[in-house]
């Protein structure tokens, strides 16, 4: 998330697959937008690991794709505003293969791992884009899917016309990437960004992000605290609170019944 100078929030698509893992990382996210909290200290070597593994892994798909005899328009080196106008001149010249395209409508940014021509028309010409996302897990994850949704969204703005297909390419399968269509997911994907909508901003409309409701969320423990960067953060919440977590063998299931009748430590 980010915090506009008008006070407004402008999400991205990692917010969104956030969103989903655990409502309460995203309030947290409010705040640190907000300027209420600091962004954590945390530092895991092992999500640094997977983050030079996964440029790796983008790469060696570029460079496929350029041995395929590709037009390949790459603009990782690009920063700033300069991004979004390389981007749509890239796409109205016709590049065969677009790289870290970046989108921008305001209230949502994304980059795009890689925009692939196809031979569907748009407001371009005879020829409009799909959008890719480089994954190293073999197994594609809802906030995968989503996370192409918002970039398959932005798209469709600025081309004109809605993308068939989305792509994730996963280690060894650059020569066939796997394919979901757009259409498939798209009323999920809105059904999901409305509520990450609502729980930001509040069900009465636009505020400002000063208007916290993350009192309303607890850092209840979920599979994604494995791999987040406000793990101690909550860990220490649960600790001060003497949450029922800490109980040996409680799950979330006996927590939520235990509080339901009261019992909370």
């Amino acid at each position: 998330m980010r915090l506009n100078p008008d006070q407004t929030i402008t999400f991205s698509a990692t917010d969104l697959s956030n969103f989903i893992s655990c409502q309460h990382l995203s309030q947290l996210d409010k705040r640190r937008a907000n300027g209420e909290l600091k962004p954590p200290s945390f530092v895991d070597p092992y999500a640094d690991t997977v983050r030079e593994l996964g440029l790796e892994h983008e790469e060696r798909f570029v460079q496929y794709l350029r041995d395929q005899g590709k037009n390949v328009i790459d603009l990782r080196d690009i920063e700033g505003e300069n991004g979004l106008e390389k981007t749509l001149a890239a796409m109205k010249q016709g590049a065969d293969v677009i790289v870290q395209a970046v989108f921008d409508n305001g209230k949502w940014r994304g980059y795009a791992d890689v925009l692939l021509k196809c031979d569907k028309s748009s407001d371009f010409g005879d020829w409009s884009y799909e959008v890719g996302d480089s994954k190293l897990s073999q197994y594609t994850k809802a906030g995968t899917v989503l996370q192409l949704c918002v970039y398959s969204d932005l798209l469709t703005e600025v081309q004109g016309v809605k993308p068939k297909k989305m792509y994730v390419i996963k280690p060894g399968g650059e020569a066939q990437p796997e394919e979901f269509l757009y259409q498939n997911y798209d009323a999920y994907y809105r059904f999901i960004k409305g509520r990450l909508i609502a729980a930001i901003e509040g069900n009465h409309g636009p505020t400002t992000v000063g208007e916290s409701n993350s009192t309303q969320t607890y850092p209840i423990p979920v599979a994604h605290c494995n791999v987040c960067r406000w793990w101690m953060h909550c860990d220490q919440r649960r600790r001060d609170d003497d949450h029922l977590s800490y109980v040996a063998g409680m799950q979330n299931a006996h927590v939520t019944e235990l509080n339901d009748r009261g019992v909370n430590t």
